[in-house]
């Protein structure tokens, strides 16, 4: 069984029915005489998360209202995705895409990435520097905060087996 979706405080009573990650890459097209061009690339861009759900039952209006009013508030939020590693994102656009009933709401959302931990939380970890693991925590957030990747953590733990069982209170080696 998956672990539920979380973003800030709202944790999906079950996971959204689809979840889609789209890259981007920024090119600029040149013309050039002759009939030739040239390509300039310009860069990645930030992903974009979209999806689609359904809240069912006797509370269906009054978990979207949840979800809705997390949508209000400012700033970005850590996405922990049950299969994917957590990514730091806007909450950029959340829809009813039928009109709601008291038992039942289909909505769609989209989540933009920050690039990290833009909000000046990340730095680099100092050889030997240890992490208490904190709850919602993954391997890929640790890595993000300290500017290092998972690969460079589970090496400097070799005790962790499985990148996607944590425990709350757990050290981790931040090198």
């Amino acid at each position: 069984m998956l672990s539920a979706m979380r973003y800030k405080d709202f944790t999906w009573p079950h996971n959204p029915r689809t979840f889609h990650v789209l890259w981007r890459r920024r090119v600029c097209v040149l013309d050039a005489p002759g009939g030739r061009y040239h390509v300039q690339e310009l860069g990645r861009t930030c992903r974009i998360f979209r999806g689609a759900g359904e809240f069912c039952g006797p509370d269906a209006y009054a978990q979207f209202e949840r979800l809705a009013r997390t949508f209000l508030r400012d700033g970005p939020g850590e996405l922990i995705h049950p299969v994917w590693h957590s990514f730091f994102v806007y909450f950029t656009r959340l829809e009813l895409t039928q009109e709601p009933r008291s038992d039942y709401v289909a909505y769609a959302f989209e989540f933009t990435e920050t690039r990290g931990y833009d909000t000046g939380a990340q730095r680099k970890g100092v050889a030997g520097e240890r992490w208490t693991v904190q709850p919602g925590d993954t391997l890929w957030s640790i890595a993000a905060r300290f500017g290092t990747d998972v690969g460079a953590l589970l090496e400097a733990n070799p005790e962790i087996s499985d990148p996607n069982a944590l425990r709350v209170g757990q050290e981790v080696i931040v090198e």
